[in-house]
């Protein structure tokens, strides 16, 4: 028998992790919407259409913050050269990540049809299998998600450090 399905369900939390860009992701404490509007690149370096998202039931969020750091960015900012930069650097040079309920996702794709909706695999599994998300025009609410996201605090992006 296959395995099931990974699905998004009400009760995951999301993490997204937000950037000290101009103009800001985040501001005093606060999720920004522009934290939630960049879709990214694909690997070949055409722009994404899906807003990326981890669950945190699959992924701590000091990996969530570790999925960028081969980011060119990401390694500017951090100063790091061709080495990527530790998580524990990342968010010491402005990197954070929000927690957000998966909840409110579902509602919103429900609500907005073909609008919004979830990325599937061919198997039709909406989680990835290193607990990525994708939300097909997840930026048009990227006012919603910011309302309603919470920067985590260091403790709780490093648990146990």
């Amino acid at each position: 028998m296959p395995p099931a399905p990974r699905q998004l369900t009400d009760g995951d939390t999301l993490y997204r992790v937000l950037r000290p860009n101009d103009p800001p992701e985040y501001e005093g404490g606060v999720p920004l919407p522009f934290g939630f509007m960049d879709k990214g690149r694909t690997r070949d370096g055409r722009p994404g259409d899906t807003l990326s998202f981890f669950v945190a039931s699959h992924i701590p969020p000091s990996e969530a913050l570790g999925k960028l750091c081969g980011n060119r960015l990401v390694r500017e900012r951090c100063r790091t050269g061709k080495e990527p930069p530790s998580p524990e650097l990342m968010y010491e040079c402005g990197y954070c990540v929000a927690a957000l309920d998966a909840r409110l996702v579902i509602e919103a794709c429900h609500a907005k049809g073909n609008l919004l909706e979830l990325e599937a695999d061919a198997e039709g599994n909406t989680v990835g299998q290193d607990g990525h998300v994708g939300v097909y025009n997840g930026d048009r609410l990227a006012d919603l998600w910011s309302r309603h996201a919470r920067l985590l605090t260091k403790e709780e992006t490093f648990p146990g450090t």
